[in-house]
């Protein structure tokens, strides 16, 4: 079966679909950790799909991923009530060379790396992308059903009016976002100034800048751009203050919750925390990756925006830097609009003429379900654009 046969029969799965500015290096990179984490845990996603055109990405969940991952998951915590903080544990362990690697970056001179260095940079940090990510791949399966669960016992404990008023008070995270910590580090600097305020200035930077970033690719932040932060009025960076575990756990026995709701509501807790440390660990590999991606395009000669629609399976199966000229013109292509499917460990990329075939097919005959309830618990969301089915 062709790429494009593989892809228009895939079409028919029930997806869950999330929309938002990305390209293949970053986000299918690290996506793939959803197909390899078996590796780790015995169990993982079967298929993905991706849509990208001009730094625009959506990627598309199998929902019987979800809800067969749910099920596992949910076993193995009945099992072991520290099932999740103990693959939290893992994950954070794999993680740690790669953070030795980005240490050693700080002080590297890429440009007097020798092309053999360079091109192995380029594998290291596409395994650090995809372990960015990596078995945390599971909170997105956990999340979006745990939820759909916890709603359903809440209308239940609480009713329709008692969700309501509770509903974002329980599920609101217990530790602020790297988001808020950041900007409530950078707030304290706003009464310095002179030589004090330049110096720290630079340390924020040198520590935050990476905090921009996104699935799209670096977006550098300065000194000028700190300080104009600092100029404005200070704005908010979370809706609401997020409340402390030991104040969640009172009010879950003020409304005399069941257990069950209980346990859900701490996972969902644990489960965001985690997935807004993930995100952290993302932007920061992003960091590097795109810088190093930054030098290979001077040396082979491609617009680094077209080697960002490289795939995992275009990495791997590299020999040399030099290997990537013979890429060019399919990258080229890709960024105009491409799909991805992993279907198990196997990919499949379309572009050009089967790409516009694919996509008149969907112009046709896709009706994305308007009003659908949209679960899951989501730190530094993208855009949710629904649920697509095909006939």
């Amino acid at each position: 079966m062709t790429p494009k046969e593989k892809i228009k029969k895939a079409l028919r799965h029930d997806w869950y679909v999330q929309g938002f500015n990305s390209v293949p290096v970053f986000l299918e990179v690290a996506a793939w950790s959803g197909v390899v984490m078996d590796q780790e845990l015995g169990y993982a996603y079967r298929h993905f799909m991706y849509h990208f055109k001009e730094g625009y990405g959506e990627m598309w969940y199998d929902t019987e991923d979800f809800d067969r991952l749910w099920q596992i998951i949910k076993s193995k915590i009945d099992q072991d009530p520290h099932y999740l903080e103990k693959t939290k544990q893992l994950y954070e362990k794999i993680f740690t060379k790669h953070e030795r690697l980005f240490k050693k970056l700080e002080t590297k001179k890429l440009s007097d790396t020798t092309n053999k260095k360079l091109f192995k940079l380029v594998q290291h940090l596409r395994e650090a992308m995809t372990d960015a990510v990596g078995i945390a791949h599971i909170v997105d399966a956990v999340g979006q059903e745990i939820e759909k669960e916890l709603k359903h016992n809440l209308k239940t404990e609480l009713g329709q009016d008692g969700v309501k008023e509770y509903f974002a008070a329980l599920t609101t995270p217990s530790a602020p976002s790297f988001v808020a910590r950041e900007d409530r580090e950078l707030q304290k600097i706003r009464g310095w100034s002179g030589t004090r305020r330049q110096r720290a200035l630079k340390q924020h930077l040198q520590q935050y800048r990476w905090i921009q970033n996104s699935y799209r690719g670096p977006n550098r932040v300065t000194v000028d751009t700190l300080e104009e932060r600092l100029q404005a009025a200070p704005v908010k960076t979370e809706i609401k203050r997020a409340h402390s575990a030991k104040e969640k756990e009172k009010l879950m026995k003020t409304l005399s919750l069941s257990a069950q709701t209980r346990h859900f509501l701490r996972n969902i807790d644990f489960i965001t925390i985690w997935q807004d440390e993930r995100k952290e660990k993302v932007l920061k590999t992003v960091e590097y990756l795109s810088s190093i991606l930054a030098e290979v395009s001077k040396r082979v000669g491609i617009d680094v925006n077209d080697l960002y629609y490289l795939g995992t399976k275009d990495i791997t199966n590299l020999i040399s830097l030099e290997d990537l000229q013979g890429l060019a013109l399919e990258l080229a292509e890709r960024r105009r609009g491409c799909y991805f499917l992993h279907d198990g460990p196997q990919q499949y990329v379309i572009s050009g003429a089967d790409y516009q075939n694919i996509v008149a097919l969907q112009q046709t005959t896709t009706q994305a379900e308007a009003g659908k309830e949209i679960h899951g618990s989501v730190a530094n969301p993208g855009t949710v654009t629904g649920k697509v089915a095909m006939c």
